[in-house]
């Protein structure tokens, strides 16, 4: 039967069409003949897991009235091999693990099967896609997903199934029924008496032409990529000294409160001389929705949302650092925070306009990245348990892309601890962190 299901209510939203959310997991292989085993592997495990989640292989179309829908691609989710083991230019496992694999040695151009900002593209647009990259002493597999179909939590969800296939592991009820939802259904809309109001201000883009061409949701920016490294002890210290500028009787804050305050503060620092003090400065702060709409842990689709924050450039260069991730921990707190209020109400929105209509909407419609700063936090995503049976990653990043000013992004924890954030900043606002002293008490400077 020809697939032709309907994505999530969020997935309708035209910016999130063709961008695509990626993932490269670094594995040290020494033999080729082992490489090329585990590549067949990961053919075989993509065949299974297509049989049992055929949505898995499908492109993402517009039908007739606008809307988007799953309809059938391939038997299987695409594999695309690059064998670069006798490239003198790239560099081998062994040269990434010394630099501690930065984004200049990992670019999208390179080690993914398309770019994450795909809009300009022509032909089908799978909802998800693997490459496999052979290099002297490694295996590099990188992973795209759609980002109108799943976020990273959903796409770790269909990694952790591959997983199961490539290890012969049996799927169990539980997988096939998260697995397979019916999307439509599965965020609870608000009933008829609800009327859209200012918490959906931050959502909410300037109209548009008439008759826009399909863009990127991010403009050209001459801002790059880097990456910091923040060691366990640095993490364990960190979070101790927010800690003890809180104020008294405050909730417990976590390492990701901490972490994301002193990024919201430090990058405000660095831009500061271009900034007047008074200018307010937004933080759109990346929320997996699930738990506060009791959806499974797993669900593998787009249930995300924003907090959002301002404060202006010279409190957040004054403030206690407690102050900033108190404020940061009361917005995602379930006791009291209205994320689940405002997701409902952003799905009901979006199910009621049509599909032109739905092109007002975007997580990050008030973000100015100059200024502003978008934070997605992936360091409880697991993804250094995924094990194809060839052991864990020795490293897992995004590959580098065009640089989105201001965007910022926390790598899956490794193991012991260790998390490695992404940062996109013009060249003058990356030389001024890096020679930052509060920053540089912390961070470690990868690239």
């Amino acid at each position: 039967m020809a697939l032709n299901e309907d994505l999530d209510v969020f997935g309708h939203q035209p910016p999130l069409h063709k961008l695509y959310t990626q993932i490269t997991l670094c594995y040290a292989v020494a033999d080729a003949r082992a490489i090329q085993a585990n590549i067949e592997v990961i053919r075989e495990g993509l065949g299974v897991l297509a049989k049992s989640f055929p949505w898995t292989a499908g492109q993402v179309v517009r039908d007739e009235e606008g809307n988007l829908r799953i309809q059938s691609l391939d038997k299987a989710p695409r594999l695309t091999i690059k064998d670069y083991s006798n490239d003198k230019e790239m560099p081998s496992l062994e040269q990434m693990r010394q630099a501690r694999f930065p984004f200049s040695m990992l670019n999208e151009s390179i080690v993914a099967p398309c770019p994450t900002l795909s809009h300009s593209i022509d032909g089908p647009v799978p909802t998800f896609l693997v490459q496999a990259n052979i290099i002297r002493g490694g295996l590099l597999l990188t992973f795209n997903a759609g980002h109108d179909v799943m976020d990273l939590v959903g796409q770790h969800f269909i990694m952790h199934l591959l997983s199961k296939a490539c290890k012969g592991q049996p799927f169990t009820p539980e997988d096939l029924t998260i697995g397979n939802p019916n999307r439509p259904s599965m965020i609870p809309l608000l009933d008829t008496t609800y009327h859209p109001g200012p918490e959906l201000d931050p959502q909410r883009l300037p109209p548009a032409p008439s008759d826009p061409a399909p863009t990127s949701p991010f403009p050209p920016s001459p801002a790059t990529w880097s990456y910091f490294l923040f060691s366990p002890t640095s993490l364990t210290t960190l979070k101790s000294h927010t800690t003890t500028t809180l104020p008294p009787t405050s909730p417990l804050i976590s390492t990701d409160d901490a972490l994301t305050a002193l990024v919201y503060t430090r990058l405000t620092a660095a831009r500061s001389p271009r900034l007047p003090a008074s200018t307010p400065i937004n933080l759109a702060r990346a929320v997996d929705a699930r738990r506060y709409l009791s959806l499974p842990a797993a669900y593998p689709g787009l249930c995300q949302n924003m907090t959002y924050h301002t404060f202006t450039a010279e409190n957040l260069t004054s403030l206690p650092l407690g102050a900033i991730a108190l404020h940061l921990r009361r917005a995602v707190d379930p006791a009291a925070s209205d994320v689940g209020f405002r997701t409902r109400a952003l799905a009901t929105a979006l199910a009621r306009a049509s599909a032109r209509e739905r092109s007002g909407f975007s997580f990050t419609a008030g973000v100015d990245g100059p200024k502003d700063m978008m934070l997605s936090s992936w360091s409880k995503v697991g993804m250094y348990e995924v094990d194809f049976g060839w052991g864990e990653p020795e490293a897992v990043r995004r590959p580098s892309f065009d640089g989105v000013e201001g965007l910022v992004y926390f790598m899956p924890k490794r193991g012991d601890g260790e998390v490695v954030v992404g940062v996109c900043l013009r060249g003058e606002d990356l030389e001024r962190l890096r020679k930052d002293e509060v920053w540089g008490r912390w961070a470690e400077f990868v690239g």
